[in-house]
């Protein structure tokens, strides 16, 4: 490891008033912030903590973003990243970031946050799950390979990606399978959760036959929420 470098990944977690008092101390310990988070407010809290910060442009590549901000090593010893939610669920490009940092001998510090999946256990109150337990599904990386398990509660993060153009024919699958082993009957759930990209949370209950009818309602952050069926009610147990 390169002596005296460090790179600081952290959150605000969902909105700047999550951000925890461990981020705020190290992001004053760093030379400068990288944040991906664009708008106004959030950069006048950030620049309230560091005298130096670059807000990184939306339209970067991962591996680029990645680049850049390791590549700032040459002027910096300690640079802070800085995003929303769980800085490391889901989320590609911190995981390129650290990716990055590792090949050049850089040590990086993860600092944990409140994330999306947090929100969503309390917005749709699961202090139960099925008799077989509750799956957490990366939809991007099981697109070309989808495997329903009906019989457990089931998370299908990032739903939205499926309306992506390329991802017609995935769509087209995710729907044909989902159709054929839950009934038309059944219920799932459209989650968003308020977040410094989101003013509110939305929870949309619909019936599995309406599933082809509800994409429209998805975005890259929509999370689905398939409730187990098969099993008894919870309120019967």
């Amino acid at each position: 490891m390169r002596k005296n470098k460090e790179l600081v990944v952290c959150s605000l977690g969902l909105f700047k008033n999550q951000c925890t008092l461990e981020v705020l101390a190290r992001i004053k310990t760093c030379d400068i912030v990288f944040s991906d988070i664009r708008g106004d407010e959030i950069l006048r809290f950030l620049e309230k903590i560091s005298a130096r910060v670059k807000v990184i442009s939306g339209n970067c590549k991962l591996e680029k973003t990645a680049q850049k901000v390791v590549s700032a090593f040459k002027e910096f010893d300690k640079i802070c990243y800085f995003t929303y939610g769980n800085p490391m669920f889901l989320d590609a490009t911190t995981i390129c970031l650290k990716k990055e940092a590792l090949k050049a001998g850089i040590k990086t510090t993860v600092l944990n946050a409140i994330s999306s999946f947090d929100a969503i256990i309390s917005l749709l109150e699961l202090t139960e799950f099925s008799d077989s337990g509750i799956r957490v599904v990366n939809t991007i990386s099981c697109n070309k390979s989808i495997v329903f398990t009906p019989e457990m509660d089931t998370l299908f993060f990032m739903i939205g990606i499926l309306n992506l153009k390329g991802n017609e024919k995935y769509k087209k699958n995710f729907i044909k399978k989902l159709m054929a082993v839950y009934p038309k009957t059944a219920e799932f759930f459209i989650v968003d959760v308020k977040s410094v990209v989101r003013d509110n949370d939305t929870l949309i209950k619909v019936n599995v036959c309406d599933l082809a009818k509800s994409f429209k309602l998805f975005n890259e952050r929509t999370t689905l929420f398939l409730p187990a069926i098969g099993v008894k009610n919870k309120s019967e147990r």
